[in-house]
């Protein structure tokens, strides 16, 4: 259960950001599907899942929380790799950018992405174990 403090107010503000931007996913699946990017039966399958993930987040849905927080985690793991892989250095430009540099942009949004994990699904309460008497 959702604590009633000054945090509830700020995980349901975030839960609904995270909705919207799963609606505009989902929107964004059909346009690309449209324009010949993606195939139909791919645009189909994202906008369902990102459908069914939008209605649980609006409806507060433990599931639906605790795969999008898994999801924040899994970004904000696997992004900053993106930035190192060998095949992103072979860009052929004058002054490319240092990895450093770009790692110092991702800070940003990991503290955005770990935020929102801890916002949607908040741990758990451990609840002391009553001895039998």
């Amino acid at each position: 259960m959702i604590s009633k403090g000054w945090t509830h107010g700020l995980r349901r503000m975030a839960t609904l950001f995270v909705a919207f931007g799963f609606l505009f996913s989902m929107e964004r699946a059909c346009y690309d599907a449209y324009r010949g990017m993606t195939s139909i039966a791919v645009a189909v399958a994202l906008s369902v899942a990102f459908l069914a993930l939008a209605i649980g987040l609006f409806r507060m849905n433990w599931y639906a929380r605790r795969i999008t927080a898994g999801m924040c985690l899994l970004a904000a793991t696997l992004l900053p790799l993106a930035c190192v892989i060998p095949f992103h250095m072979t860009n052929l430009e004058l002054a490319p950018a240092s990895t450093s540099g770009l790692e110092l942009w991702m800070v940003p949004f990991l503290v955005i992405c770990l935020g929102l994990a801890w916002l949607i699904d908040p741990p758990r309460r451990k609840v002391p174990l009553k001895p039998k008497r």
